[in-house]
């Protein structure tokens, strides 16, 4: 079977019991053989680094690797992808989790689909305390994930498996700390790479008290804006003027206060992705 690697960064700020429940879903993956790069983005808190070390104790297939930064996520990631040996690659954020069998789908999605260069998957939604908020759709054909990226974002970096073939381009923007993702996305494809979805919530997503304040601001707001600007040759050129009002929109949406910008940005998702 192939080897699957999974990248997944962590810093001190992440909670050792939601990093513990990331690193039990790859173990309890129904796929094998499984390769886990945990990039350790600066000093850990001790309690990280005992779930650290009991975790490789128990797996050989765990591999810590410690950065100098804080550097940020993605560069922390990038960092570790050189060292896949997979045939496969697949990201896991430090806050979530895999259902059990989520390789496996996505492994069986892409030999089904040949012309797909990565997939990831719907999210379910959780809570801080992992408590169901709701089912997060994306776009399922790599047509229609390519078509709607100058909308919204049509992927989640947390629930993506890429071919190998995928590893030379497949870089995090590391000047941004926020979007790199979308970003990313974004230059895949103008690339020609085809990315889709399986519309099941393969991963849990973690929402936390920040979650919408990590959303708002003018660096986001930029990021966000010169992301759906890249993402314009990937649409259908007669929607351009609907992906402009919709970019401005956005920008504007991201710079209400913080008391507005809550209900204001989740009617705008409802909106924007149908």
């Amino acid at each position: 079977m192939a080897l699957v690697s999974v990248v997944t960064a962590t810093y001190a700020g992440d909670d050792p019991a939601h990093l513990a429940e990331a690193l039990d879903s790859v173990a309890a993956q129904t796929h094998r053989p499984l390769q886990l790069l945990v990039a350790a983005d600066g000093d850990l808190t001790p309690a990280a680094e005992r779930l650290l070390a009991d975790r490789c104790s128990r797996h050989a297939w765990i591999e810590v690797h410690r950065l100098a930064g804080p550097a940020g996520p993605a560069a922390a990631r990038n960092a570790v992808l050189p060292l896949c040996r997979g045939e496969f690659v697949a990201v896991l954020d430090a806050d979530d989790a895999m259902q059990p069998d989520r390789l496996e789908v996505q492994l069986d999605f892409l030999a089904q689909h040949p012309e797909v260069d990565l997939v990831a998957s719907w999210l379910a939604v959780t809570d801080d305390r992992g408590s169901a908020l709701e089912t997060r759709r994306f776009p399922e054909s790599w047509q229609d994930v390519r078509a709607r990226s100058a909308f919204f974002c049509p992927t989640a970096n947390t629930a993506m498996l890429m071919r190998s073939r995928v590893l030379p381009m497949f870089r995090y923007p590391t000047d941004l700390r926020v979007g790199e993702d979308y970003r990313l996305w974004v230059s895949l494809m103008r690339a020609g790479a085809r990315i889709a979805n399986v519309p099941r919530p393969l991963t849990r997503y973690r929402t936390g008290p920040g979650y919408f304040e990590r959303r708002r601001g003018y660096r986001y707001a930029v990021s966000d804006l010169v992301t759906k600007i890249l993402a314009l040759p990937l649409a259908p050129w007669w929607q351009a003027p609907v992906v402009l009002v919709i970019a401005g929109a956005t920008f504007v949406v991201r710079l209400l206060p913080a008391s507005w910008f809550r209900g204001a940005y989740a009617a705008f998702e409802r909106v924007t992705r149908g």
